[in-house]
């Protein structure tokens, strides 16, 4: 009605982000019913999920309470997230180019921003840490 334009932030990687998009096209291709004997199967029917196996994906995708409440807002902000403006990810692009290309095709804008955590500055707490050894180093901004 505003107009206004969504940008959605996944702070999860992307395979976690393709199972959530693909979740009903998952639950075509394997089913939710006596999954247990197809948990090593792949879902090499979405590129760049090739090597995931139906036991990676999370709980509430085809195994697991599939109609809990979380369940059923992860796969409803799946359906829609093809329709924001643009969704930011805390990953790295060149992680997974596969994925990441499919990912691309699925979204107006898809923007890989992270990892975060070795991304953003270090905060106060953390400059004030004495590390005699180093090992803090590779945090602390050029």
């Amino acid at each position: 009605e505003t107009n206004a334009n969504w940008v959605a932030f996944w702070t999860a990687g992307p395979n976690s982000l393709s199972a959530h998009l693909y979740t009903d096209r998952i639950r075509e291709a394997i089913g939710v019913k006596e999954v247990n004997a197809r948990m090593e199967e792949t879902l090499g029917f979405i590129s760049g999920m090739e090597k995931m196996r139906v036991k990676d994906t999370q709980e509430g995708v085809v195994f697991g309470t599939l109609d809990s409440v979380f369940s059923n807002t992860l796969r409803q902000m799946g359906l829609a997230l093809p329709r924001a403006s643009a969704v930011f990810i805390n990953s790295f692009e060149e992680l997974d180019p596969t994925l990441t290309d499919n990912l691309k095709s699925e979204f107006k804008r898809y923007l890989n921003i992270g990892p975060l955590a070795l991304s953003s500055s270090p905060s106060q707490t953390e400059t004030t840490v004495q590390d005699p050894h180093g090992c803090l180093a590779w945090k602390r901004p050029a």
